[in-house]
């Protein structure tokens, strides 16, 4: 099939040519970098496992010794509480002595503490009220008491039930009872007994208090590995810095460059050239992405790897989901900028933005939002490839920290206790945007005005002309040759011949250029017939190069109609091109490739790459005299040597119609003869359009020479039509005088 083919010789030309013949170095760096980076992420995981941990017993219930609260609260500032009543007052003088300020009501608590925020960096650390105090001051006998503290100093997380990350081991140290919750409540406590005894409301001593840690078997102290986990998606999408760039640049340039337009005009499927360049690139990433996941999955220490639970063929389907979309959101670059610098940049800019937007607003390192993180927020940014991968790794490291691991049977599971999305939730996401790129990325290449090609209708897809294409039959089309020139001027233009068969034809094309009010083409209408070699002939900015960048579709004409094989080039631009042999004005030329690569990349674009297919590539090299190039760069060969090599390029795969912008511009007067021998051999099988500004080449060359001249043509029929109309020279009247040498003045002229 046609489609096998041509992918097969565009991956051909991207990863073996580009890849590993020409940039093997380059190559080599790319995806040397992102499993550098695995091996990095590995060996933190070494440094950050710190082995088995002996099980955690019920300790004795040890009395340990009452000890003041100030021991564990550094700095002296005060501490304010409510309400200042005279139980209040000695209940805070005797748990925080000199340093307790009183407040009559919550209210001037909440004032004080706004204005120690303003007056000190710190702000205040703790405060506490105090509830149903008698208005007399007598003591209760029951203390209910509220403590604030500072979060920003004392988070004791009071209001979690579960920890967002969770290890195996204890939520909590072993020193908990050194903590200041445990001092403040124990200090409260007796001083709040002793009280109560001075008054003579206790009868029984103030009980004896312990504590003791609940008991928890022997786990793995992997409390690192929550960082760790959180550098995956990090060391991944930066990895491939180097790379992105490299890979838009090289799209970019082959559009600008025209060359994939030349590529389309050759028989290249708009799908298949997507395929091949979103395969190539999606290769790298899928290669890279699969050695780190088994790099990750290397224990480097009992029960230690970076991914140790998890299951490796739903990492791999994620990692591969991930490398699709990243590769379709670089593309969409290629297709908005025709700049490769201005598309590297935007791109580049892109890809940090689309990872930084989770980590650095929504889940910045070293923070404890996610749990504050809304649904719609997490599932919304998992449509960029970055943030879903990032959001997946996540996930998957709260399975890991968990000792589970993220399995195929948990991803409809939250990860954490009463999270608000689930690992199969993101991935889905994920592959939501694959195919919104992919549409994206169709609808763009085909309606985008500011790039080379017919831009088709906002709408194109509704209509039948895009999924079916239909001739045309003459009756269909408008005008004839001449078209209006052909009414107001007298017998320039010959009838063509009964039996010629129309392969090309314009009617009423007018072409001008956006920001200018000066038709480049100007209602003009011609036809070119099969078996006939004709030249369009011209001054420099007669217009021609526009015409015949009308005709092969690489600009939309501003009104007119342009056939192909009866096919309008702008409705159905495919089936225009099938049998299109394309030599432009400038080169359009892969540097990359040799002379024989290129006229092998050609054929393979029109034709099965046979056994026949080395006679075939000779045979042109023969024609075209670069037999002795053939394993030349095209960069390296002469201004004449790629103008052979374009008129090579057109001539390969047995194209039935060759259009020829100037094909021997920048040749000795040697190689132009031998073209114009080419030529002539070629004209009874094909139908051949040339364009020249070269009188004597036209002459030579053409059964039919049409005259172009700011725009409009001024004349068209056969070289000896033209002479007879015209006649064969020119004219010179000489008016002598009295005295005139009659013989010397004959034998000047």
């Amino acid at each position: 099939m046609a489609f096998f083919r041509q992918l097969r010789v565009i991956l051909w030309k991207n990863i073996v040519v580009y890849s590993f013949k020409r940039h093997y170095v380059l190559t080599f760096f790319t995806m040397a970098i992102p499993l550098a980076l695995s091996g990095v992420l590995l060996y933190l995981r070494s440094l950050g496992f710190s082995g088995g941990q002996e099980p955690i017993v019920r300790m004795n219930a040890t009395i340990y010794k009452e000890f003041k609260p100030m021991s564990q609260y550094i700095p002296a500032e005060p501490i304010p509480y409510a309400p200042n009543t005279t139980y209040g007052k000695a209940l805070m003088r005797a748990v925080f002595g000199d340093i307790a300020t009183g407040f009559a009501t919550e209210e001037e608590v909440d004032a004080f503490i706004a204005r120690q925020a303003v007056a000190s960096f710190s702000g205040t650390g703790l405060a506490v009220f105090l509830h149903g105090l008698a208005p007399d001051g007598s003591a209760p006998v029951d203390l209910n008491y509220t403590l604030r503290f500072n979060t920003s100093r004392y988070n004791f997380k009071t209001g979690e039930r579960f920890p967002t990350f969770r290890t195996p081991g204890p939520r909590t140290e072993n020193n908990l009872y050194t903590a200041l919750m445990w001092a403040l409540q124990d200090t409260m406590f007796t001083e709040h007994c002793r009280l109560l005894a001075r008054a003579g409301q206790l009868k029984q001593p103030k009980p004896e208090i312990a504590m003791h840690r609940f008991p928890y078997p022997e786990y793995n102290d992997d409390s690192k590995f929550d960082l760790i986990s959180r550098l995956i998606a990090m060391f991944v999408v930066y990895s491939y810095l180097v790379f992105s760039p490299i890979y838009v640049r090289r799209v970019i340039s082959e559009k600008s460059s025209r060359i994939r337009e030349l590529m389309r005009m050759m028989g290249l499927t708009d799908w298949v050239y997507w395929i091949g360049t979103f395969a190539s690139g999606f290769l790298v990433l899928a290669v890279t992405l699969t050695i780190s996941l088994v790099l990750f999955k290397i224990p480097v220490a009992p029960l230690a790897a970076v991914l140790l639970y998890s299951d490796f063929c739903l990492l791999l389907f994620i990692c591969l989901i991930y490398a699709t979309s990243a590769i379709l959101f670089l593309l969409l670059f290629t297709v908005i900028f025709n700049s490769a610098v201005v598309g590297v940049i935007f791109s580049t800019v892109g890809w940090v933005i689309s990872y930084s937007l989770p980590t650095s607003l929504l889940d910045p390192l070293g923070s404890d939002r996610y749990t504050s993180i809304s649904r719609a927020a997490k599932l919304s940014t998992s449509l960029l490839p970055n943030s879903g991968l990032y959001w997946a790794f996540r996930l998957i490291s709260f399975f890991e920290g968990q000792g589970i691991g993220a399995k195929w049977s948990n991803l409809g599971f939250e990860a954490v206790p009463a999270d608000n999305v689930t690992l199969g939730e993101v991935v889905l996401m994920m592959l939501i945007s694959v195919f919104i790129y992919a549409l994206l990325l169709w609808y763009l290449d085909n309606v985008w005005p500011f790039q080379y090609g017919i831009p088709k209708h906002p709408l194109f897809f509704l209509q039948k002309s895009y999924w079916y294409a239909a001739l045309e039959h003459d009756s269909e089309r408008e005008g004839t040759i001449g078209g209006a020139e052909e009414s107001s001027s007298d017998g320039v233009f010959e009838p063509p011949p009964s039996d010629a068969r129309t392969t090309i034809a314009l009617s009423h094309v007018t072409k001008k250029f956006r920001g200018s009010n000066k038709k480049a083409v100007d209602n003009l209408s011609l036809q070119i017939f099969d078996g006939q070699l004709t030249v369009l002939l011209g001054h420099n900015g007669a217009g021609k190069t526009t015409t015949m960048n009308m005709i092969t579709g690489l600009f939309p004409p501003t009104r007119g109609q342009v056939h192909i094989n009866s096919y309008d080039i702008q409705t159905q631009t495919k089936k225009a091109r099938e049998s299109f042999g394309l030599c432009p004005q400038h080169n359009v030329l892969f540097d990359e490739l040799t002379v024989e690569e290129h006229l092998y990349f050609f054929y393979s674009l029109k034709e099965s790459p046979d056994a026949s297919w080395k006679a075939h590539v000779n045979d042109v090299l023969t024609s075209v005299d670069l037999t002795e190039k053939r394993s030349a760069l095209a960069k390296d060969l002469s201004g004449g040597m790629k103008r052979k090599l374009s008129l090579g390029n057109s001539m390969i795969g047995g194209s039935k119609i060759l259009i020829l912008d100037e094909p021997t511009a920048g040749m000795d007067p040697q190689a132009r003869r031998a073209v114009w021998t080419l030529l002539q051999n070629l004209r009874r099988s094909k139908t051949i359009l040339l364009t020249t500004h070269y009188m004597e080449e036209a002459d030579a060359l053409g059964d039919r020479i049409a005259f172009v001249a700011n725009g409009r043509l001024q004349c068209c029929g056969s070289p000896l039509f033209l002479k007879k109309r015209y006649g064969t020279g020119y004219r010179m009247r000489i008016a002598k005088g009295g005295d005139c040498k009659l013989g010397a003045v004959m034998e000047s002229v």
